[in-house]
């Protein structure tokens, strides 16, 4: 049975109800569909994150991973 859905539809793999989203809205209400990140985008949106990470460390916030 599967594990992963938005709506109704439902996948064995992230990566199965990604490839579906590709072609098919994820919103009910008007038509949006998952695509690729250019590697521009990417770099940006990493810069981004490293950016705001420094910002809190340097006011003492703690990051760790479970």
């Amino acid at each position: 049975m599967g594990k992963y859905f938005l709506w109704v539809v439902k996948f064995d793999s992230i990566n199965e109800l990604i490839e579906y989203h590709r072609t098919t809205s994820v919103n009910r209400g008007q038509n949006l569909l998952l695509k690729d990140m250019h590697s521009e985008q990417t770099s940006s949106y990493v810069n981004s994150i490293l950016i705001i990470y420094r910002k809190l460390k340097k006011k003492g916030f703690f990051f760790s991973a479970k």
